[in-house]
């Protein structure tokens, strides 16, 4: 288990690297194929970013972002079959 400081300037940048690590192990367990890891990075860099705005929404009483509906986007695009240009 990571332990984020209650303060500082790196706490947002901890947690972010956290959210990042869990997200894209979420992403490699819930797959049902190998996932090309720079995709799967991207993917779960924008699914994190969702999260953070939410959570900034909640804090400040915010319009926050629907997180189920970015997620089936961000997975489906994930799992799309690249097409060759």
């Amino acid at each position: 288990m990571v332990r984020l400081r209650t303060a500082g300037p790196g706490r947002a940048r901890a947690l972010y690297a956290v959210l990042m690590e869990l997200t894209e192990a979420v992403l490699d367990a819930a797959s049902p194929r190998k996932l090309d890891r720079d995709r799967r990075t991207a993917a779960a860099g924008t699914f994190v970013a969702v999260m953070m705005h939410e959570a900034n929404s909640q804090r400040f009483d915010g319009l926050a972002p629907d997180l189920g509906s970015t997620a089936e986007i961000v997975s489906g695009a994930l799992l799309a079959l690249e097409t060759p240009a």
